[in-house]
């Protein structure tokens, strides 16, 4: 049995990639004012200004025009590392 979600999957943009838009992000979308509320590989959810959530597929999102009105602030990772008192130095420049 094929999954409904199979044209979907074959379809699918590079979103995860490269977005137009982050999380927390106020876009408009076909003249809509949504912020993004979570972002995920086959979709994502938006909230209306009304607080209700709707569900866009990241293959419709694709041939939709987007303006992202206001950018959430800026993210990044961290790494944290543990190391033994007994680790020597030239081992910790080491990657």
């Amino acid at each position: 049995m094929i999954s409904p979600l199979a044209p979907d999957q074959y379809f699918l943009p590079p979103f995860p990639i490269n977005s137009p838009f982050d999380t927390g992000d106020r876009c408009f979308i076909d003249g809509e004012n949504l912020v993004v509320k979570k972002m995920g590989l086959f979709a994502t959810t938006f909230i209306r200004a009304d607080g209700t959530q709707v569900y866009y597929f990241n293959s419709q999102l694709f041939v939709k025009f987007i303006s992202n009105i206001r950018r959430s602030d800026v993210r990044w990772v961290s790494l944290a590392k543990i190391l033994l008192l007994t680790t020597f130095p030239r081992k910790c420049s080491r990657t």
